[in-house]
């Protein structure tokens, strides 16, 4: 499929225990939290900001029915109320490999199962929250201090996944209350967080590195801005080729422009109609003094 378009990591099962057994209260959560747990007697989810552009969510599914979870369902939000919505799945035993994305998940009753989601999450603000939509329901998973994230990493272990008495088995792993909250999507308590949950059937390639090239100081009496617009086509795995310049200004910046496109910028692919997609684009390389 081809549309067009105009202009790790180990996965680590990690929880809480109860924070007030712990003598920490609620409300200590670090002041820019970059962990989060969900816990219900239907599932279990942690999600952990672990850089610019890589999230690792762990879920646990302690419900009789199937969840599908897809990569830009989960939303990080900052105190601008900002939203940066995560892009693709990236799968572990399939990096390297023609192609290690994947758009969605579907977890069975009972399965736990650990992914890493890659987007651009170039945090403008200090975070706040996180969302994680699943069908009709919007997860908002509660913020929790980096000591308490690691605390039940050992203690989830003791989680009987198939136990008729799931609130018993949580019990047992050391839980005594849940932790986040839930809302139904197009329930009036569900307000303005459906906004960052908006159904798009076309999703553009994402860029994870587009470093600038360093302008020489040759060409130092060209008028800001001095860029070089290219066309480039992102597979499918996100590798890109077919570079060729569209507006160039002379042949030694035209040769730099296309050169730092081809070796230096990352791109996650396009996705369209939910599955992933090649796209072709034009980038204006933008030279720095």
């Amino acid at each position: 499929m081809i549309i067009s378009w105009p202009n790790l990591l180990k996965i680590l099962w990690i929880s809480l225990l109860l924070q007030s057994s712990l003598g920490v209260s609620r409300a200590a959560a670090v002041d820019s939290p970059r962990q989060f747990l969900y816990l219900s007697d239907h599932r279990i989810i942690t999600l952990e900001l672990v850089d610019d552009s890589s999230v690792i969510l762990n879920y646990i599914n302690l419900d009789t029915t199937f969840d599908l979870l897809r990569a830009r369902d989960v939303v990080l939000v900052d105190d601008s109320g900002k939203g940066y919505r995560g892009h693709l799945f990236q799968v572990e035993e399939e990096v390297g490999s023609e192609n290690p994305y994947k758009v969605s998940y579907l977890i069975k009753p009972g399965e736990f199962s650990g992914f890493v989601i890659v987007s651009n999450f170039e945090l403008k603000a200090p975070l706040q929250t996180a969302y994680l939509k699943i069908a009709g329901r919007i997860i908002q998973l509660e913020a929790v201090s980096a000591e308490n994230f690691e605390v039940v990493a050992s203690r989830i272990g003791e989680l009987n996944l198939s136990a008729d008495d799931t609130v018993e088995a949580i019990r047992r792993a050391g839980f005594r209350r849940g932790f986040g909250d839930l809302v139904f999507s197009g329930a009036a308590d569900a307000g303005d967080v459906e906004g960052y949950f908006k159904d798009e059937s076309v999703v553009a390639p994402v860029p994870l590195k587009a470093p600038k090239p360093r302008l020489p100081s040759s060409e130092s009496r060209l008028p800001d801005p001095v860029f070089v617009r290219i066309s480039a086509y992102v597979g499918t795995s996100g590798g890109l080729r077919n570079l060729a310049v569209v507006e160039g200004l002379n042949e030694k910046l035209d040769k730099i422009a296309i050169e730092t496109v081809r070796n230096s910028w990352v791109f996650l692919p396009a996705i369209a109609d939910g599955k992933l997609a090649g796209a072709e684009l034009k980038l204006n390389i933008v030279f720095q003094r």
